[in-house]
């Protein structure tokens, strides 16, 4: 299916994307049927089920990247998060940076190592890019 959708919409064989939908769900009714718990681990959670689960002094974040478009894509990576409290009507946007300040983080060839990305959590100026912006709201 995933080599169909990968053609462009004018080379895509409809009937087979059809037939091999119907495949797939049929493969999940199963699944949901036969092994325990399988309904429940695919089961697409909302922002308001994390949000009812919250504890009056808990929030919860994600964290998110994206392509920033300005209205032509500018080739920058933006960071930012969305904030989650138990009594807002809604997640708080927060903006955190661009992808460049995080590179300039971490040196090019230590980027695939796992003990300089241990040593990065433990790094003061990962903590002023990351979490410095996310404190005021969360405090709230």
């Amino acid at each position: 299916m995933s080599a169909e959708y990968a053609l462009p919409q004018a080379e895509r064989n409809q009937a087979k994307i059809i037939a091999l939908e119907g495949m797939v769900n049929t493969l999940e009714k199963e699944l949901s049927r036969t092994v325990v718990g399988y309904g429940e681990v695919v089961r697409q959670v909302q922002w308001q089920d994390v949000q009812a689960a919250l504890k009056p002094d808990e929030v919860a974040l994600e964290f998110l990247h994206f392509n920033y478009e300005n209205p032509k894509t500018t080739g920058k990576v933006l960071y930012a998060a969305l904030l989650l409290k138990p009594n807002q009507p809604y997640p708080i946007f927060i903006p955190l940076f661009d992808e460049k300040a995080l590179e300039a983080l971490i040196p090019p060839l230590d980027r695939l190592r796992s003990e300089y990305i241990n040593q990065l959590y433990q790094n003061n100026a990962t903590a002023r890019l990351i979490w410095a912006p996310l404190r005021p709201t969360c405090r709230k």
